[in-house]
């Protein structure tokens, strides 16, 4: 039997194809953890889905970063409380639920320099992470206070004289580029066509509206354009090179060049990482296998954006950090490995990229286009929410770039009607099968078919289907207590859920485990 995720050759020869031959419900652009992630929570609740990527999977920032899923410890500083919950939500999610296989503890030093004051300051700060996490369905332990006999047991290779005590606390890691590959076989294996060096050069219009991609694949250089009803723009750093093609001069993002080194396990003696802060951001020693990562820097990047480097002032700077830590100091002959990557962070009015949002913003610069900009790395299942509901708003060509939560409530109970359906039994559904189905509602045309009985239960289902008995469109479903969008199979399928929509806050489910590799 073929197994459907997997990637190679004969599987990106097959999407191309598809490519070319298929009307798709969303084209992506970008095989990042963002693309990605879109990619895989659209197929899964039955869009037909197809993305494209100039390079490699994961081959820009996503396999770049410090291997981290983590709340942003430091975000507290600035108050921004809810992208720290919605980091740590996600974080949960994978350690628990969705990707256990992947993601896994990494317990955390801060070491103090001060007895009083700062173990206050930062057991408060930490007491405030734990508790946003407990919010959740956090696995971890809790903080914990370290005396600093303790604290060089855990960790023998810190400087004694320099420390007082310390604090250790949980974060989770993973390997960032597997992660992103196993999002791309997921959703392969869900039905997405996916081909990696396949480079957008245009986006077709009709009158305004963007209908789709011109891509080439450049192994061969045949051109290959892509039809779909909603296209998302998951680029990264070439955000704003992807919106140019519809004339779209604003600029999204700033590139934000971060540098890890790279040093052998052995060469420095401790069995947790380590965090602290520094004059301009924090530095991080990051256990990763058999090695050290060591990070990292902030600053702004103007130059190639497909090859990042690090200059001699980034790695003589972070081996200064981490030698005012350490009692055996390390020297450039410990470095084994340097990596950079470029972090697109939204555009601001801050001089220094330390002070940009690590926020992502969703806007439209067309008419059936999304752009996803900004966002942590590796987190994007919150990401994705957001996108969703504005592909929505895209698919019924409501392009608003302001949506508010009661806007958000009011979409997603509209449904487009489409002129040759008729009355037909639907399909089961979450409640299921109504016992009636009224098509006289919307008159002698019969254009759908309503559930007249409510299910019993306060429930009502609008049901969309051709002459055929095939369901072609949304159904939605509320309750009291929610309203659920369910993107609809054939009439003997099952509709396949795409949102939860509480009453009193937009959310949105996800619950596709990703596939082990």
């Amino acid at each position: 039997m073929t197994d459907l995720s997997l990637l190679g050759p004969a599987q990106r020869e097959t999407a191309l194809t598809r490519m070319a031959d298929e009307q798709f419900d969303l084209a992506i652009i970008g095989g990042g953890s963002t693309g990605m992630g879109a990619a895989l929570d659209a197929a899964s609740r039955g869009l037909s889905v197809a993305l494209i990527e100039q390079r490699d999977i994961a081959s820009g920032t996503s396999s770049r970063s410090s291997k981290l899923i983590h709340g942003g410890l430091r975000y507290l500083e600035r108050l921004d409380f809810r992208l720290v919950r919605e980091a740590l939500t996600e974080r949960d999610l994978l350690l628990t639920k969705l990707a256990p296989h992947l993601v896994y503890p990494v317990p955390f030093i801060f070491p103090f320099r001060h007895r009083l004051w700062e173990r206050a300051y930062v057991a408060a700060g930490v007491a405030v992470y734990d508790a946003l996490a407990a919010s959740t369905t956090n696995p971890l332990p809790r903080q914990r206070q370290l005396s600093r006999r303790s604290m060089l047991e855990a960790f023998p290779a810190l400087d004694a004289t320099a420390f007082v005590g310390g604090l250790r606390y949980y974060d989770a890691g993973t390997d960032d580029a597997r992660f992103v590959v196993a999002l791309a076989r997921t959703a392969t294996r869900e039905g997405a066509a996916i081909a990696t060096s396949t480079r957008a050069v245009g986006l077709p219009r009709r009158g305004d509206r963007v209908t789709g991609i011109a891509g080439v694949d450049l192994e061969s250089g045949r051109e290959v354009t892509i039809r779909a009803d909603v296209v998302i723009n998951a680029t990264g750093v070439w955000t704003d090179d992807v919106e140019q093609l519809v004339d779209d001069p604003v600029p999204d993002v700033t590139a934000s060049k971060r540098v890890h080194l790279v040093v052998r396990r052995d060469r420095i003696d401790s069995s947790m990482g380590l965090i602290t802060k520094t004059k301009k951001s924090v530095l991080f020693i990051i256990p990763f296998g058999e090695f050290w990562l060591i990070g990292t820097t902030d600053t702004a990047w103007t130059l190639d954006l497909a090859h990042p480097a690090a200059s001699t002032g980034d790695i003589d700077y972070l081996l200064g950090q981490v030698n005012r830590l350490l009692a055996d100091p390390l020297t450039r002959e410990d470095v084994v490995g340097v990596y950079a990557g470029l972090r697109p962070l939204v555009t601001g009015s801050q001089g220094a990229t330390s002070q940009l949002s690590r926020e992502h913003a969703i806007t439209h610069p067309a008419p059936g286009m999304v752009t996803i900009a900004g966002g942590k790395v590796l987190v994007w299942i919150n990401v994705d929410g957001d996108v969703g509901i504005d592909v929505l708003r895209c698919w019924m060509g409501q392009d608003s770039t302001e949506t508010n939560e009661q806007q958000r409530v009011d979409l997603i109970t509209q449904v487009t009607v489409f002129p040759t359906v008729t009355s037909v039994e639907p399909a089961p559904h979450l409640f299921g099968a109504p016992s009636k189905i009224d098509g006289a509602t919307n008159g002698a045309a019969g254009k759908c078919g309503i559930d007249s009985t409510n299910d019993g239960a306060g429930a009502q289902t609008l049901i969309l289907a051709d002459s055929f008995n095939n369901l072609l469109g949304w159904l939605w479903v509320a309750t009291p207590e929610e309203r659920i969008i369910i993107r609809a199979g054939g009439a003997s399928g099952f509709g396949m859920k795409l949102a939860t929509v509480p009453t009193t806050k937009t959310g949105w489910s996800f619950g596709v485990t990703y596939r082990e590799i």
